[in-house]
């Protein structure tokens, strides 16, 4: 099953959702995308020892940013046709 990491906040390696969430649904056996504020804002890189595919996204810090940032999201999102979707932040 392929599913999709949507944040706006934290970071692509941030604890829960790296290491407790993407970490265990790639133990599972599932295909994992993670959507998040990137270092440099690269169109896509791959972490090659953890099997999480990396979409980086500028990082939001405003209120504005973070509504353009939902929206950048759910295009991005769109375009992965995952099967399912977590989005655990309130945006």
């Amino acid at each position: 099953m392929k599913i999709c990491l949507l944040n706006v906040l934290h970071d692509a390696l941030d604890k829960r959702m790296y290491h407790k969430i993407a970490r265990s649904l790639i133990d599972a056996g599932h295909e994992v995308v993670s959507i998040a504020p990137g270092a440099d804002g690269a169109a896509k890189t791959l972490d090659k020892t953890g099997g999480v595919c990396f979409i980086p996204i500028p990082a939001a810090h405003s209120f504005a940013g973070r509504l353009v940032s939902v929206a950048r999201l759910v295009r991005l999102g769109k375009r992965q046709r995952a099967d399912v979707y977590i989005a655990p932040e309130p945006e």
